[in-house]
């Protein structure tokens, strides 16, 4: 009988896969590299996820496989912003961003861009992470990904709801529901459901500016 290895004897084994082949087969590591990270972080083994991006980047980067390259500094800060190690993330994303730039690869530097608007929000940088959205949608939009271009308009909606700018909020939701809408995705119902908070949210400020003004005057 075969002897039956566990989830983490085979995690081991495909990471000494990608060690080994480094070497000798770096095309084969680049290969398996790639669908092993995203096992690692769907099982959410994040330090391990870190180890086979870091050997994948350095072997696409010392075979000139640009697109791989730029992959994995990509799949390095997302897992970096799931240690929350968020300034590390932030310069990995750029590395990303800037190496699809240089092959030209707009949908991935959307992405990029998108990622990287995620964690100036998680530090509390929010001006950086509204220009940094608009751009993501802004490349979304050049290129007719509407449902991508919806998400951009959401984050970039959580980001203005978190620096009390609820009417630019209610306008970000707005068109990510039209958005999600014309691209018959579910996702429409979550951002209707924002749209409606920012939409209380704004009443509520305006009430206690209105009271603030009345307050004043007495």
């Amino acid at each position: 009988m075969a002897e039956r290895r566990t989830p983490n004897a085979e995690r081991t084994n495909l990471i000494a896969v990608v060690t080994t082949a480094g070497g000798d087969h770096p095309h084969v590591a680049v290969r398996v590299s790639a669908p092993l990270c995203e096992y690692l972080s769907w099982r959410r083994f994040l330090s391990d996820q870190l180890t086979v991006a870091t050997m994948a980047r350095d072997i696409a980067r010392a075979i000139g496989d640009l697109r791989n390259e730029a992959d994995f500094w990509n799949n390095l800060g997302s897992a970096l912003q799931d240690l929350h190690r968020f300034n590390e993330a932030i310069a990995v994303l750029q590395r990303a961003r800037d190496l699809y730039q240089q092959i030209d690869d707009c949908h991935s530097e959307a992405d990029a861009w998108n990622n990287l608007g995620l964690t100036p929000r998680s530090v509390h940088h929010y001006d950086e992470a509204i220009t940094v959205h608009e751009r993501a949608r802004d490349l979304y939009q050049q290129i007719g990904d509407l449902h991508r271009e919806a998400g951009a308009w959401s984050n970039l909606g959580l980001t203005l709801r978190e620096v009390q700018q609820m009417f630019e909020a209610m306008h970000a939701f707005q068109r990510a529901a039209v958005l999600y809408a014309e691209a018959q995705d579910d996702d429409r119902r979550q951002v209707l459901r924002l749209l409606s908070s920012a939409r209380d949210a704004h009443e509520r400020l305006r009430r206690e500016a209105l009271a603030r003004i009345i307050g004043s005057h007495s």
